[in-house]
């Protein structure tokens, strides 16, 4: 091993200044691409689609003169002092961080790791460290935020550096270095079963061609060349094209092969190679499921899963404990590892076979939603759905010795006649024993959701058997944690168990579900939980068979405090009625959910409470909208919370990992709550499910009705003054013949209808004089106004636009016509789409400054 070396500093140095890390970053990046004629990778591959604290600051490999391959992981930092022992431990601790990501997904280590900050910069060859690499410590922190172990112990041996002033550092200099410090250092990457799988999928999409082999034979030519021993050489055909493996030709790209071995370490012990042939059949099922999309509980998420029980439960809870999977499939959660006292059951008969192929001789087939009684899941010949005495005997003596009760689960995730997320459910599957009894505890709609019936039948259990200590590790949605459907459960479970800890991920790391939401899961053991109180969780990812710590998500509720609630607080208890249901902004349905209150401006549809269906089930209506779930707006605060409601949902970002947050209440007395308000006035009124619209003459239930619109923007009078034009005949007409109605508003006997109500405005032009509006929704308003007048021409002689192959009446020959009919012709018209496109371009902007709101306000939580 060459010892380690830095580059010379030339005699003149370079006049530059680092204002920041990134400015470092570029330096050196420059340097080296320069000299190599290579390019830096920004390794999106470790980062994942977030970023965050994988974002590496980049690898970069070339080959050198003597072909050899050069890869060097560059790691900067502004500000530090590299010289101090300790911050040098921690540099060289997260650079290892980023080689173990290469080394789990079978891929090549650096061979130098080069660090630089605004003044010093050091290269270390990869030999100087590797011994780390086997620590045995979290590797799925952060980078940004290394195991103190890893850097105490880098600290311990006194890993030393040659520095050189960044300013000095020459580029060709610094290539030379990092090859010579390549010579000799190849570190080869061992196959073990953590990475054997990410290997195997290297050789799927790289080595063997696609399509040409079944996954049997895939594995055949994997493990038969891989587990060659390093004096052994892969027999070829005289093409060299070819291999040959127990006397048959394979096809391979053999020079990616041969590429591939070079750091590859061989010669594995026959232990080892015992153990990851016992693999194999392992890898087809996996690597079959996941082409095919069924459902399984990958074994990455299975083994972060007992990692997360041992921070908890202690290293020996295996041994210590009695430990249920009560629903266990075919034994995923725990084959991997060995228990003293392992119950398995599960409700299919299939599964219990596939289970005693696995080993598992003492499983068996019980439904536990339905304990000691009939089953859908039990035919004729599958005897009775009783628990085994053995089992009952296990648990009461276990429950009588102190022993703690694990329930290790992955549970359907399925309500009532829908298989949801797992599988096909059975017609009545969620009509349990288990249902009943939830029902009888008045926990709610959630008795349907199947998960939730295995948490409380795991609770019923441990509490028939008497035991003291128990435990419940589970994989599953987040909703009984946040969701308002589980409001009545949550203080039946959180009163017997307290939260000790959990990661949540997206689903769609479970082969067949969508990405669009998150599985967590979560340790619970006896003892309580604050409702009030939010659950940290921590955000993980998967990439190439590895998974990675992303962040941490406080999981919250908004029991008590929802926004829904907030905004239909001001019309709660009033005496509402039928009107026009609207099923869009110019359609009226014959009938709907909706009811209205007297002088009401306009109605909101707010269907749940979550951020999932804010895009669809978020929207205004100038009449009841058909949906249930909506409210009426009043004048004055009803206005206003609609409005800032409105907004937070639109300007939500809906991600796996916000998917099923709720909306709480705001704070409003937070200082720039109101300008933040009175901007997303213009920021709703463009909205793109604002439907607020103006019709005449249309029929509901045999009457006809007009429908008004309360968002439009101009006052009567300001409309009567603008269409007083031989243009707009027909507008000015129907402003003189159509103010806005309403019902007078009396206190002690005295009228008290506000003067906007009698002169027939609509009560945005009433507010908007009033608004304190930033430069931007000002200059949108102004283009508004201008495009609006503009059209008045085209509005004019345009009655209809076809829309799926129909005509639909715009009712643009209504004064207060607004938005949501006039884009329709914006869009398509050649001398205004320009002019509509540039307002739309301005009210994104608007909206990128609204979006800190949501959150500064209280809307959402982080």
């Amino acid at each position: 091993m060459n010892a380690t070396k830095t580059v010379e500093i030339g005699n003149k140095k370079m006049a530059k200044i680092f204002m920041s890390e990134k400015d470092v970053e570029t330096h050196f990046r420059k340097l080296l691409e320069d000299a190599t004629g290579s390019q830096f990778l920004t390794l999106k591959k470790l980062t994942g689609e977030n970023g965050g604290a994988w974002a590496t600051d980049g690898v970069i490999e070339w080959t050198a003169p003597c072909s050899t391959s050069v890869k060097v992981l560059l790691e900067t930092k502004f500000g530090t002092d590299l010289k101090n022992p300790q911050t040098r431990s921690s540099v060289l601790a997260q650079a290892l961080y980023y080689c173990k990501k290469f080394e789990n997904r079978g891929e090549d280590t650096p061979s130098v790791i080069f660090v630089g900050d605004d003044k010093l910069c050091f290269a270390l060859e990869f030999g100087k460290v590797q011994e780390f690499m086997g620590a045995q410590i979290d590797w799925s922190r952060a980078p940004s935020s290394p195991d103190k172990a890893l850097t105490d112990a880098i600290s311990e041996k006194g890993i030393s550096a040659h520095y050189e002033s960044t300013l000095g550092v020459d580029g060709e200099s610094l290539k030379k270095l990092c090859e010579e410090l390549t010579k000799g250092c190849v570190y080869k990457v061992k196959p073990t079963k953590h990475n054997i799988s990410a290997m195997f999928q290297y050789w799927v999409d790289h080595i063997i061609p696609q399509g040409k082999y079944s996954p049997v034979e895939m594995t055949d030519i994997f493990f038969g060349c891989v587990l060659y021993t390093e004096e052994q050489k892969i027999a070829r055909t005289l093409s060299g094209k070819k291999v040959l493996i127990g006397g048959r030709e394979y096809e391979l790209n053999v020079g990616a092969m041969d590429a591939w071995f070079e750091r590859r370490q061989r010669g594995l012990k026959p232990s080892e190679i015992e153990e990851l042939v016992s693999m194999r059949d392992r890898i087809i099922e996996d690597d079959t499921r996941r082409r095919q999309g069924a459902f399984y509980t990958p074994t990455l998420w299975v083994d972060e899963a007992h990692s997360e029980m041992e921070k908890v439960l202690g290293s020996s809870w295996r041994d210590d404990c009695i430990v249920w999977d009560c629903c266990a499939g075919t034994g995923n959660l725990t084959r991997d590892y060995k228990f003293k006292n392992l119950i398995i059951s599960t409700a299919e008969s299939p599964d219990v076979q596939a289970l005693k192929r696995e080993g598992y001789n003492k499983s068996f087939q019980y439904d536990f939603l339905n304990p000691d009684s009939e089953s859908p899941f039990f035919g004729e010949e599958d005897g009775d759905n009783v628990l085994p005495l053995a089992v009952k005997k296990l648990l009461r003596e276990g429950a009588k010795a102190g022993k703690r009760l694990v329930f290790l689960i992955n549970p359907p995730y399925a309500t009532a006649n829908n298989a949801g997320a797992k599988g096909t459910a059975k017609a009545g599957v969620a009509q349990t024993i288990a249902n009943g009894e939830m029902k009888k505890a008045k926990l709610g709609a959630c008795s349907q959701q199947l998960y939730a019936q295995f948490l409380f039948q795991c609770e019923q259990v441990a509490s028939e058997y008497g035991f003291k200590k128990k435990s419940v590790g589970v994989f599953s949605p987040i909703l009984y944690m946040v969701s308002g459907s589980f409001a009545k459960f949550r203080p039946f479970w959180y009163e017997r168990y307290s939260y000790q800890s959990g990661f949540m991920f997206q689903a769609s790391h479970f082969a067949d579900v969508k990405g669009s939401w998150a599985i967590s899961f979560t340790l619970w053991s006896e003892g309580k939980t604050d409702i009030k109180q939010g659950l940290p969780v921590t955000l993980k990812d998967m990439e190439d068979e590895s998974v990675i710590s992303l962040s941490e998500k406080l999981l919250y509720t908004s029991d008590g405090r929802e926004a829904s609630s907030w905004v239909r607080e001001l019309v709660k208890g009033l005496k509402t009625f039928d009107a026009p249901q609207m099923k869009s902004g110019l359609s009226i349905g014959q009938d709907g959910r909706g009811k209205q209150t007297a002088n009401s401006l306009f109605y909101f549809s707010n269907n749940g409470n979550s951020l999932q269906d804010s895009q669809t089930l978020a929207y205004f209506t100038s009449s009841c909208g058909s949906r249930a779930n909506g409210t009426s707006v009043l004048a004055g605060e009803g206005w206003r919370r609609a409005i800032a409601l409105y907004s937070a949902r639109k300007l939500s970002k809906d991600t796996w990992v916000t998917h099923n947050d709720e909306y709480l209440a705001p704070q409003t007395e937070l200082e720039g709550y109101d300008q933040w308000v009175d901007d997303c006035h213009i920021y709703a009124l463009l909205e793109n499910k604002n439907n607020m619209s103006a019709m005449r003459d249309v029929e509901y239930k045999g009457k006809k009705h007009n429908i008004h619109n309360h968002f439009f923007w101009l006052t009567r009078a300001e409309a009567l003054k603008l269409y007083d034009d031989n243009r707009a005949n027909g507008l000015y007409r129907d402003a003189k013949m159509n103010p806005i109605p309403y019902e007078v508003e009396e206190e002690m006997g005295e009228d008290i209808t506000p003067q906007w109500r009698k002169e027939g405005d609509p009560y945005f032009s009433h507010v908007l004089p009033t608004l304190n509006l930033s430069p931007l929704a000002k200059e949108i308003m102004g283009d508004l106004n201008k495009l609006f007048i503009k059209s008045l021409t085209l509005r004019a002689s345009t009655g209809s636009v076809e829309e799926k192959g129909k005509q639909i009446d715009l009712h643009l020959g209504a004064w207060d016509s607004g938005i949501y009919q006039h884009k329709k012709l914006w869009a398509t018209d050649a001398n205004l789409k320009a002019d509509w496109d540039s307002l739309k371009a301005k009210h994104r902007e608007l909206a990128k400054s609204l979006e800190h709101g949501v959150y500064t306000y209280g809307f959402l939580k982080k």
